[in-house]
């Protein structure tokens, strides 16, 4: 017997997971007095990984980084090709979570052990 998910009921299982599994939020301001900027950083931590985010949201810039880490096992949970597919789903959670817009230009993927990785960190 095949079962056919729809692509909204895909996105939908996605943001259940996403929900259950990463629900602390964490937001951290940061201002530069140079070029008098305000910003706030919000940081979504799985729910196992302590002073570890998946996903950074700088509200200033409207720059989404979430690790690849996160994304493929997104993809993988979920029989999801295309990387791009799953940021994407992502970056909708994110919206919805956190009540902002991300252009689906600026969100970008770095490895969490990366050199970048540290961004993710945030004690």
């Amino acid at each position: 017997m095949r079962i056919i998910i729809t692509e909204s009921q895909m996105e939908s299982m996605v943001k259940k997971y996403l929900d259950s599994h990463y629900k602390k939020i964490i937001k951290k301001s940061k201002t530069e007095y140079g070029n008098v900027k305000s910003s706030s950083y919000y940081f979504i931590e799985k729910n196992e990984d302590k002073n570890k985010s998946s996903i950074k949201f700088d509200s200033w810039s409207g720059r989404l980084f979430m690790t690849y880490e996160l994304v493929s096992e997104i993809m993988s949970l979920f029989s999801i090709e295309d990387e791009i597919d799953a940021e994407l789903i992502i970056s909708e959670w994110v919206e919805e979570k956190l009540n902002v817009d991300i252009d689906v230009t600026q969100h970008y993927t770095y490895g969490a052990d990366s050199l970048l990785g540290d961004y993710f960190k945030f004690d």
